[in-house]
């Protein structure tokens, strides 16, 4: 099989991320997916194109591009209340003593446990879980390898200034802006009109103001690229975290 583009979407933090992989089989990419920092001994997956729990290491995966959406399992332990949709919580609700114990938070404004609300029931049943005796799991979430800092040498920047002829100091620093432009086009126009500088002495201001003009604009093109792809990147979070609230809702 060839590669194609696979999104993974963690439910716990929204974290995102896409690799490329030719996995045909869930085994293989629940290997790549540990290999990336998840852990995937916490975590349940479903993907989106046949709305399918990856569970059996020979389920076969979609041939196109899809999302593997991930979220934090129960484990033998106890469960991830925080975490649970309100349909998993209700179904957690399987005994007496748990109904008595949410009934009595209830109780106190006048409700019985079937009214009280997905953060109610979730802190009603992590309360009932410490006082059974019984552990929480932790929260469960992708596990991604933290990026390891910078060293100190390499954040010192050199600051690089070229000396003009006699009155041009430093070129732009990196907080000029788009806006410098029309000021700089203004500085040429007196420039040009200045009779204190011989021909050789404009020439050479000239070079050095054209250079810093091509430097701002630049710099404003790629901060507006990387603002645009930003906004293109959480918009795209966005679509994925409302498809995964549509999906998980059925289980």
């Amino acid at each position: 099989m060839s590669t194609r583009k696979i999104t993974v979407y963690a439910t716990k933090g929204q974290q995102m991320k896409t690799i490329d992989s030719a996995s045909g089989l869930w085994s293989e990419l629940r290997g790549e997916l540990s290999n990336a920092g998840y852990d995937m001994n916490s975590l349940h997956a479903t993907e989106n194109i046949n709305r399918t729990d990856l569970v059996n290491d020979n389920a076969v995966l979609p041939t196109g591009e899809f999302t593997v959406f991930l979220r934090p399992m129960k484990t033998k332990s106890g469960a991830d209340y925080n975490n649970m949709s309100f349909k998993e919580l209700r179904a957690e609700i399987d005994t007496q003593e748990k109904k008595d114990h949410l009934n009595k938070i209830a109780n106190k404004t006048g409700r019985n446990w079937t009214q009280l609300k997905t953060p109610e029931l979730a802190k009603g049943l992590n309360d009932y879980t410490k006082k059974s005796g019984s552990t929480t799991t932790t929260k469960a979430s992708a596990k991604v390898a933290p990026a390891k800092k910078a060293s100190s040498s390499s954040k010192k920047a050199t600051p690089v200034a070229k000396k003009a002829s006699s009155s041009v100091a430093k070129k732009t620093t990196p907080a000029s802006k788009a806006e410098d432009v029309p000021v700089i086009e203004h500085i040429v126009e007196m420039v040009n009109s200045a009779e204190d500088f011989n021909s050789s002495q404009k020439s050479r201001l000239l070079d050095l103001l054209g250079e810093i003009s091509t430097e701002i604009t630049g710099q404003s093109n790629a901060r507006a690229e990387e603002a645009a792809k930003q906004a293109e990147e959480e918009e795209r979070k966005q679509k994925l975290k409302a498809e995964a609230d549509a999906l998980m809702s059925g289980f």
